[in-house]
């Protein structure tokens, strides 16, 4: 492996930088005593800058907010659609009798566009509780069903989810509690 791929000699490279640092540190400190009036010229410069660039920022800000057009105009929101990206939420569901109600009202809430969407709700076998108030509730096409075999009693929320990842329709997976309240 060559030597700068190696944490070997990191601590030789952080004293180095450090000497670097300080020597600069000496250098600026030495010029500011030897020209005082050039370094106090040059602080108040850079601060009429940065006073110039606040005014011009929010001069912008202004000037947005008096003629209104801080939307897109709508010709450009036509394939916004086209630009955004299809996702998979997967909600784990376990002895949610209560909840799960909520959590469908709040998943049709959502204004992301529905065909992007792929929610996989994650139940396990033995949770008759869920499945019977899953069975009560029409789902939108959008949102599935996906049952966890049995494996002896093993009920873990990870082992869960792995076994659900192979149903998700995309790349981009969200995990969300049943008791999440996402923005819609």
């Amino acid at each position: 492996m060559p030597d700068h791929e190696s944490c070997h000699n990191w601590g030789q490279a952080n004293l180095l930088r450090s000497r670097k640092v300080v020597l600069g540190a000496v250098a600026v400190l030495s010029t500011i005593v030897s020209f005082p009036d050039v370094a106090l010229s040059i602080v108040m410069l850079l601060a009429a800058l940065t006073l110039l660039l606040t005014i011009i920022i929010k001069g912008a800000g202004l000037l947005v907010h008096i003629t209104g057009q801080s939307h897109p105009p709508a010709h450009t929101l036509k394939n916004v659609s086209a630009q955004l990206p299809c996702v998979s939420v997967m909600p784990p569901l376990f002895h949610e009798l209560e909840i799960v109600d909520a959590l469908i009202k709040r998943l049709e809430n959502f204004t992301y566009p529905k065909p992007l969407l792929d929610i996989v709700l994650v139940l396990e076998t033995a949770d008759e509780i869920t499945h019977t108030a899953l069975q009560r509730i029409q789902l939108p096409s959008w949102i599935k069903v996906v049952v966890v075999p049995d494996a002896k009693g093993l009920t873990t929320q990870a082992r869960a989810m792995n076994y659900a990842l192979d149903f998700c329709r995309e790349t981009t997976i969200g995990v969300w509690d049943a008791e999440d309240a996402p923005a819609p």
